[in-house]
C-alpha cells in the first residue's frame, strides 16, 4: 500500500474536509437568503481539524468536526387571550384580524359574485 505526501487541505480524509465546507456553507447560504433572519447577522463557520498521534508517533486518527452559527428568525410578537367556556374549559383565542386592519374579503367576495 502506496503513501501519498500530505500537500494539500483537500488530502485530508480524502477531501471529506472540503464536502463539510460546502455542507455548511450551503446552510449559510441558506440562512442568509431566509426573510425570517436578519440580513445583516454575522455568520461563523467553524471547521476543527483534531489529531491523534499514536503512542509511537507513526500515525494519526484524524477527526473533522464543523460547528455553524446562523443567524436566528427574527421574533415576532403577536397575542391571544384566554377565554373561559360555557363549559368550564379554558382556551386560547386569536384574533381574526389585528385591530386597525380592513377587512376586505367580503368586498372581494361581493365582486367575484357580480
Amino acid at each position: 500500500m502506496g503513501f501519498k505526501r500530505l500537500e494539500k487541505l483537500e488530502d485530508i480524509n480524502s477531501g471529506a474536509l472540503e464536502e463539510i465546507f460546502q455542507r455548511e456553507m450551503s446552510r449559510v447560504i441558506a440562512n442568509i437568503a431566509d426573510p425570517a433572519t436578519d440580513a445583516r447577522a454575522k455568520r461563523t463557520i467553524t471547521l476543527t481539524i483534531e489529531m491523534q498521534p499514536s503512542d509511537d508517533r507513526s500515525n494519526l486518527e484524524v477527526t473533522l468536526r464543523s460547528s455553524t452559527k446562523l443567524a436566528s428568525v427574527k421574533e415576532d410578537r403577536g397575542s391571544m387571550r384566554l377565554e373561559l367556556t360555557d363549559g368550564g374549559e379554558v382556551v386560547a383565542t386569536v384574533r381574526e384580524q389585528e385591530p386597525g386592519q380592513m377587512d376586505f374579503s367580503a368586498l372581494m367576495q361581493d365582486k367575484e359574485a357580480k
